[in-house]
Protein backbone atom coordinates (compact mmCIF):
# COMPACT_ATOMS: atom_id res chain seq x y z
CA UNK A 1 0.00 0.00 0.00
CA UNK A 2 0.95 3.77 -0.15
CA UNK A 3 2.34 5.00 2.76
CA UNK A 4 2.85 8.77 3.48
CA UNK A 5 5.70 9.77 5.78
CA UNK A 6 7.08 13.76 6.45
CA UNK A 7 7.31 16.54 9.06
CA UNK A 8 3.75 17.47 7.33
CA UNK A 9 1.80 14.97 8.91
CA UNK A 10 3.52 15.46 12.41
CA UNK A 11 1.46 18.91 12.88
CA UNK A 12 0.06 19.06 16.46
CA UNK A 13 -3.40 20.23 16.97
CA UNK A 14 -2.08 23.15 18.76
CA UNK A 15 0.61 24.73 15.44
CA UNK A 16 -2.45 25.81 13.31
CA UNK A 17 0.54 28.53 11.85
CA UNK A 18 2.14 25.99 10.73
CA UNK A 19 -0.73 24.15 8.81
CA UNK A 20 -1.98 27.56 7.49
CA UNK A 21 1.47 28.15 5.91
CA UNK A 22 1.13 24.68 4.58
CA UNK A 23 -2.39 25.10 3.64
CA UNK A 24 -1.26 28.52 1.53
CA UNK A 25 0.82 26.15 -0.26
CA UNK A 26 -1.11 23.37 -1.10
CA UNK A 27 -3.72 25.92 -2.14
CA UNK A 28 -1.38 27.99 -4.22
CA UNK A 29 -0.15 25.43 -6.16
CA UNK A 30 -3.74 23.73 -6.93
CA UNK A 31 -4.48 27.24 -8.14
CA UNK A 32 -1.81 26.76 -10.52
CA UNK A 33 -1.90 23.31 -11.30
CA UNK A 34 -5.78 23.66 -12.34
CA UNK A 35 -5.66 27.16 -13.91
CA UNK A 36 -7.39 26.71 -18.00
CA UNK A 37 -7.08 29.41 -20.58
CA UNK A 38 -10.37 30.90 -22.40
CA UNK A 39 -10.24 27.12 -24.76
CA UNK A 40 -10.26 25.00 -21.23
CA UNK A 41 -6.76 23.74 -21.58
CA UNK A 42 -4.11 24.15 -19.25
CA UNK A 43 -2.52 27.46 -18.80
CA UNK A 44 0.70 25.72 -16.86
CA UNK A 45 2.88 22.56 -16.74
CA UNK A 46 4.74 21.32 -13.69
CA UNK A 47 8.54 21.58 -14.36
CA UNK A 48 9.87 20.73 -11.05
CA UNK A 49 8.63 19.38 -7.69
CA UNK A 50 10.67 19.21 -5.06
CA UNK A 51 8.34 18.53 -1.95
CA UNK A 52 7.91 14.68 -2.52
CA UNK A 53 10.73 12.06 -2.00
CA UNK A 54 10.27 8.16 -2.28
CA UNK A 55 12.40 5.85 -0.87
CA UNK A 56 12.49 2.56 0.43
CA UNK A 57 9.94 3.42 3.37
CA UNK A 58 7.27 5.08 0.80
CA UNK A 59 6.24 8.58 -0.33
CA UNK A 60 7.96 11.44 2.00
CA UNK A 61 6.36 14.72 1.88
CA UNK A 62 9.64 17.10 2.22
CA UNK A 63 7.41 20.49 3.02
CA UNK A 64 8.60 21.46 6.62
CA UNK A 65 9.38 24.86 8.29
CA UNK A 66 13.15 25.75 7.95
CA UNK A 67 13.79 24.44 4.72
CA UNK A 68 13.05 25.51 0.83
CA UNK A 69 10.61 24.14 -1.03
CA UNK A 70 10.03 24.78 -4.68
CA UNK A 71 7.11 23.87 -7.44
CA UNK A 72 7.95 25.45 -11.12
CA UNK A 73 5.83 25.63 -13.36
CA UNK A 74 5.79 26.46 -17.68
CA UNK A 75 3.19 29.05 -19.07
CA UNK A 76 2.53 26.87 -22.22
CA UNK A 77 1.08 30.07 -24.05
CA UNK A 78 4.39 32.41 -22.93
CA UNK A 79 6.49 29.93 -22.12
CA UNK A 80 7.31 32.37 -18.49
CA UNK A 81 8.56 29.93 -15.98
CA UNK A 82 6.60 30.65 -12.65
CA UNK A 83 8.50 29.32 -9.39
CA UNK A 84 6.43 28.72 -5.80
CA UNK A 85 8.64 28.57 -3.54
CA UNK A 86 7.84 27.55 0.66
CA UNK A 87 10.19 29.35 3.36
CA UNK A 88 12.72 30.59 1.19
CA UNK A 89 15.49 32.89 1.93
CA UNK A 90 15.73 35.70 0.75
CA UNK A 91 19.20 37.30 1.76
CA UNK A 92 18.92 40.71 -0.63
CA UNK A 93 16.31 41.84 0.70
CA UNK A 94 16.03 46.02 1.64
CA UNK A 95 15.96 44.85 5.67
CA UNK A 96 17.47 41.73 6.72
CA UNK A 97 17.73 37.96 5.08
CA UNK A 98 14.11 36.80 5.64
CA UNK A 99 12.62 33.55 5.02
CA UNK A 100 8.91 34.57 4.57
CA UNK A 101 5.90 31.46 4.20
CA UNK A 102 5.46 31.43 0.16
CA UNK A 103 7.03 33.64 -2.63
CA UNK A 104 5.70 33.16 -6.39
CA UNK A 105 8.53 34.61 -8.49
CA UNK A 106 7.19 35.08 -12.27
CA UNK A 107 10.32 35.15 -15.32
CA UNK A 108 9.77 37.22 -17.63
CA UNK A 109 11.67 37.53 -20.61
CA UNK A 110 11.51 41.10 -22.83
CA UNK A 111 13.23 42.34 -25.56
CA UNK A 112 16.63 42.38 -24.36
CA UNK A 113 16.18 41.60 -20.74
CA UNK A 114 14.74 39.54 -18.20
CA UNK A 115 12.35 40.63 -15.59
CA UNK A 116 11.41 38.87 -12.15
CA UNK A 117 8.38 40.04 -10.25
CA UNK A 118 8.38 38.29 -6.71
CA UNK A 119 5.07 37.82 -4.64
CA UNK A 120 5.53 37.31 -1.05
CA UNK A 121 2.77 35.51 0.67
CA UNK A 122 3.31 36.08 4.68
CA UNK A 123 0.96 36.29 7.44
CA UNK A 124 3.48 39.28 9.39
CA UNK A 125 5.56 40.63 6.65
CA UNK A 126 5.73 44.30 5.49
CA UNK A 127 8.29 45.67 2.85
CA UNK A 128 8.46 49.20 2.01
CA UNK A 129 11.00 49.60 -0.71
CA UNK A 130 11.60 51.70 -3.55
CA UNK A 131 12.99 48.39 -5.43
CA UNK A 132 9.43 46.30 -3.97
CA UNK A 133 6.96 49.16 -5.23
CA UNK A 134 5.64 51.30 -3.20
CA UNK A 135 4.01 49.65 -0.31
CA UNK A 136 2.63 46.13 0.17
CA UNK A 137 1.47 44.36 2.44
CA UNK A 138 1.19 40.82 2.00
CA UNK A 139 -1.56 38.35 4.02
Amino acid sequence: GLSLHGDLFRISMKDTALLYEYWCFIMLNKILRESKDSAGNKKYQVKKLDILKVDNSGLTVVLKKGSSSEVRYLNLRTNEMISLRYNPTMPSLPTVAQKPDNVLSLERKERNSNKKFEYIFDAVSLFCSSRYSKLSLTT
